[in-house]
């Protein structure tokens, strides 16, 4: 039985797409952990395929579920739960993110006690409990290069190559930070419903980066919470589906870019896009021939694919 809507201090909306077993771990750490705050989970299921949502969700109280007949992606998923939240509070949470310990209270506190529209997010871990990057600067076309061409990797300590921040884990105090990964991003519901919430014509990928830009130029701020962690595993639903992934990253990169800047500068963003993805098909292809496996082939394929892809693929 659904709380009373005056009692909702926090909703919970949490996109799913089949993979219901890390649905299931998220849940179950969720009602372990979030003890003193009264919240209701928002699952809303993107025409999932396989078969267990009932089964997933059954025993736990203030659950509401939005069941499409369609994969509407993230962005529009995430806005229709926001739509019928009762809480004054939202959290956007990854179906595959797993706490550790309760890491929305002083979070939430401090988001809700801050003058300036605030998201907030926690640090992100992986399952082996290493750090996993997950505050970012936002694009631009330097990073893109830096990304497409491999000086990102080859000087990792270096924050003139380097998108992420660099050793932000270790800080014992919120930061504030460009943009954050969407596993996890908590503000007041009025925050989000003001910024107009996820821009759903990003598909999937980016719409947590558009979102903290919007957020910036409205004059709020991301803040990170390098004290408080949960697991994240990282593309639960997705991470079977090379081509998906690789597709709507870039897609989304190519709208970003022509949304937030100059056609020039867009121009220029397609230009290292499309040529960073030659070189690793280039890559791959010799990888191929060296290595006489067939995955590196198909990355090589999936890679040239991307060269077709413009900004209204989608």
């Amino acid at each position: 039985m659904l709380k009373n809507k005056n009692d909702i201090v926090i909703s919970i909306i949490i996109v799913s797409y089949n993979n219901f077993d890390i649905l299931k771990r998220c849940l179950k750490s969720i009602y372990k952990y979030l003890t003193t705050i009264d919240f209701e989970i928002i699952v809303v299921d993107n025409n999932s395929v396989e078969n267990g949502l009932d089964e997933t969700i059954d025993g736990y109280p203030n659950i509401v579920v939005i069941q499409n007949k369609e994969n509407k992606g993230f962005a529009k998923a995430n806005n229709q739960g926001v739509n019928i939240a009762q809480g004054e509070n939202i959290l956007l949470l990854n179906n595959d993110t797993e706490f550790l310990d309760d890491p929305i209270s002083e979070i939430l506190t401090y988001v809700k006690d801050s003058i300036k529209p605030i998201i907030g997010a926690a640090k992100l871990l992986n399952i082996d409990m290493t750090y996993q990057p997950s505050a970012y600067k936002f694009p631009t076309i330097w990073r893109l290069f830096s990304s497409n061409f491999f000086f990102e990797k080859l000087f990792k300590r270096t924050p003139l190559f380097n998108k992420y921040y660099l050793d932000i884990e270790n800080e014992k105090s919120p930061q504030i930070v460009n943009s954050v990964i969407g596993a996890f991003m908590l503000m007041k519901k009025k925050t989000y419903k003001e910024l107009g919430g996820f821009d759903e014509s990003f598909f999937f990928y980016h719409e947590d980066t558009d979102l903290c830009y919007r957020l910036a130029n409205f004059g709020g701020e991301t803040i990170y919470f390098p004290h408080l962690s949960l697991i994240h595993v990282g593309g639960g639903s997705t991470k079977h589906i090379k081509w998906f992934q690789l597709k709507n990253k870039v897609i989304a990169r190519f709208k970003f870019f022509y949304k937030h800047h100059t056609f020039p500068y867009y121009v220029i963003a397609l230009a290292l896009e499309y040529s960073g993805n030659l070189v690793r098909a280039m890559i791959y292809i010799l990888l191929g021939i060296l290595t006489f496996k067939k995955e590196n082939f198909e990355s090589a394929l999936y890679f040239l694919k991307t060269l077709s892809l413009s900004r209204k693929s989608l």
